[in-house]
């Protein structure tokens, strides 16, 4: 749900700044215990409620700063506005794709 509420509201977001604000409380959208990054890539990976605009292979993928100094390619996403028309549960907290299967 945070992740659907953060792309609705800033578009187009690369995931270590859904990362940065899912783990960061003052953010509005963080939780008391955050996320891994395995988590959330795995989230945004399979749930079909969430498009990859770029991927971290892309020449022109987003660079963040990583904590050894370096810097490292990582993938953009924007959400399925279509999927959700079609499917609004899937903004509710108690559904997921795997229920649309079904």
């Amino acid at each position: 749900m945070k992740i659907i509420e953060m792309l609705d509201k800033f578009g187009e977001l690369d995931t270590s700044t859904i990362f940065g604000k899912l783990n960061d409380r003052r953010s509005g959208f963080g939780s008391r215990h955050g996320c891994t990054i395995a988590t959330l890539n795995n989230v945004l990976g399979k749930e079909p409620v969430f498009i990859k605009t770029r991927s971290h292979e892309d020449d022109d993928a987003p660079r963040c700063l990583g904590n050894c100094g370096g810097n490292y390619k990582v993938s953009s996403w924007i959400l399925n506005r279509q999927l959700l028309a079609s499917h609004p549960e899937l903004a509710s907290e108690n559904t997921n794709s795997y229920q649309l299967r079904s």
